[in-house]
């Protein structure tokens, strides 16, 4: 999602239509990203990561994997 008002990307979001594999005997069949920025002045940055994946890998193992990252706080350095 655009922010027209503020002119920077807010929010990118991935998801597959069909099951993929990345590598020989992993297959994923549900993936799910999400990047969410923000803007302080003129940075864009981080603001919150969301992952979920489904699917097997080695034929026999689950993929079961869920994760959230926020990042927050952010301060000024000065050098």
């Amino acid at each position: 999602m655009f922010n027209k008002q503020q002119a920077f990307i807010e929010n990118i979001q991935i998801v597959n239509k069909e099951a993929f594999s990345p590598m020989f005997t992993a297959k994923i069949t549900d993936f799910s990203l999400s990047l969410s920025f923000l803007k302080i002045d003129k940075a864009i940055l981080p603001h919150q990561h969301a992952l979920s994946m489904n699917g097997t890998f080695a034929f026999f193992t689950d993929i079961d994997e869920e994760s959230l990252d926020t990042y927050s706080n952010y301060q000024i350095r000065k050098q």
